[in-house]
């Protein structure tokens, strides 16, 4: 309840996006079971995530977008324009908000 109340007040002043709540917390937690190293951004409503070196991206509620298996890098930057900048060693590429290549 407090949380709806808290995300409405939020919607009345104009706030957009998902908030960092304890819902996310607990996905935080979840997720720092299965990974090396995980950061929620709060500017993109995303965590990052890490497994041996390869880098991910998970929504807020743990599922993976983009599956920590062959990326080096991954921009979340650009993320409000509509997608990822990712990069295998030295070749770059982008990728759509669902992961896919484009």
């Amino acid at each position: 309840m407090k949380q709806l109340i808290f995300c409405l007040i939020l919607s009345c002043f104009g706030c957009h996006g998902l908030v960092f709540s304890q819902d996310s917390d607990q996905t935080k937690k979840m997720l720092e079971a299965k990974y090396d190293n995980v950061y929620f951004d709060k500017d993109n409503n995303c965590f990052k995530v890490e497994l041996n070196g390869k880098k991910g991206i998970c929504d807020v509620r743990g599922k993976e977008i983009i599956a920590p298996d062959k990326y080096t890098y991954i921009s979340t930057y650009e993320v409000k324009n509509g997608y990822y900048e990712v990069s295998i060693g030295d070749k770059k590429g982008l990728l759509d908000l669902t992961g896919r290549v484009i």
